[in-house]
């Protein structure tokens, strides 16, 4: 069976930086057949700590924390909108707010 992911593309993004997960193997089965598709390396405890870290120093340091109420809605409503109509909306609005921000 084809299956467009594999372990090498499941990654982490922390602080900017792709890295495989260091947690254990997981086993990832298509739902029906319960056919392995692939192993996933979940991302371990530091994984999740360092991410958390960079999220909280990226919402602080970007422009998130500064914009307004009114302003963030505008903008996760543009975002829904875009999920709504498809993906690849979504990901080219998101591409430049992600540069906006503190190496996001």
């Amino acid at each position: 069976m084809l299956f467009p992911l594999t372990n090498d593309d499941c990654h982490c993004l922390v602080d900017g930086e792709w890295r495989r997960g260091r947690g254990e193997l997981v086993e990832v089965l298509y739902p029906s057949t319960n056919e392995q598709l692939f192993l996933l390396s979940a991302a371990s405890t530091k994984d999740v700590d360092d991410a958390v870290a960079a999220a909280w120093r990226a919402f602080r340091a970007g422009p998130w924390s500064r914009l307004s109420g009114i302003e963030k809605g505008k903008l996760i409503t543009k975002l829904a909108s875009l999920f709504i109509a498809g993906t690849d909306g979504a990901v080219r609005f998101c591409e430049p707010q992600a540069r906006m921000s503190h190496r996001c």
